[in-house]
């Protein structure tokens, strides 16, 4: 329990100084340290996070680090794909999917877009022409923002890891500014997909929740202030070499148990 408490505040610090990363490492933190069924702790991780993200991206818009044109224009379609993934997809999966398991399965597709968006994150230049948004082909935003809302959906992720390079790439922010409109973006996906799991039968421990709400926005907040310390430059290689991180761990784990 306390290993897990420690993670948490760890968790909140990241979510603050990357914008990404929370659902990431909220998901293991509920099942390995807190004992939490997988599916629960999923339904968990997007309360947790959307509050955290939620706090997060009301400190960066009294910055001026939040663009709410790009993340209302983003946020729709990826609403609605969390919407429809945790609705009508993840309760109709088969439990075997290409001969794995189907939580195997969804964790192995995960690490491939975690890679693509570190990737991408690692070749893209950031600049702040933020009149650009006129110009973004509207198949490629929908297109982009659903797989994001989908990734939600699918596995609790809020998808920090893909929205903060698409919106460096997409809508010319600075890293900053992506990582404030990130959280905007996040909160709404994660809160949304909790929204839905509320329809579902099973117990959710509100006060347990509350407890780590408070922790991670704390942290955040801790998070926030270190973020300013560093250039974007400095903050995109940092989230770019994070995210291999996270993803070489989850790939090596979910092999792993596959193979015993």
């Amino acid at each position: 329990m306390i290993l897990g408490y420690i993670s948490i505040t760890l968790m909140g610090i990241i979510l603050g100084l990357i914008g990404a990363g929370g659902s990431i490492l909220t998901v293991p933190i509920m099942v390995y340290c807190f004992k939490i069924p997988p599916l629960q702790a999923i339904t968990y991780s997007l309360l947790v996070v959307g509050i955290t993200a939620l706090f997060g991206s009301i400190s960066y818009y009294r910055k001026s680090l939040v663009n709410l044109k790009a993340a209302i224009i983003f946020a729709i379609p990826s609403a609605i794909a969390v919407f429809l993934t945790r609705h009508f997809f993840i309760p109709n999966l088969p439990e075997t999917i290409a001969t794995l398991p189907k939580e195997s399965f969804l964790m192995l597709s995960f690490t491939i877009l975690m890679f693509l968006a570190a990737l991408s994150m690692l070749k893209t230049k950031s600049a702040n022409l933020e009149n650009q948004i006129a110009e973004i082909h509207p198949a490629k935003l929908i297109f982009g923002s659903s797989l994001i809302g989908f990734v939600t959906g699918s596995i609790g992720a809020g998808g920090g890891f893909l929205i903060v390079p698409t919106l460096i790439s997409l809508f010319k922010l600075d890293t900053k500014k992506a990582i404030g409109t990130s959280l905007t973006i996040i909160a709404i996906n994660s809160l949304i997909g909790f929204k839905n799991d509320l329809f579902t039968s099973q117990q959710i421990d509100y006060h347990f929740l509350m407890i780590l709400c408070c922790i991670t926005v704390f942290a955040m907040i801790a998070g926030i202030f270190l973020g300013t310390k560093f250039e974007n430059n400095q903050l995109k290689k940092t989230f770019a070499y994070f995210v291999i991180s996270i993803a070489l761990l989850i790939a090596v784990s979910e092999i792993h148990a596959l193979l015993i």
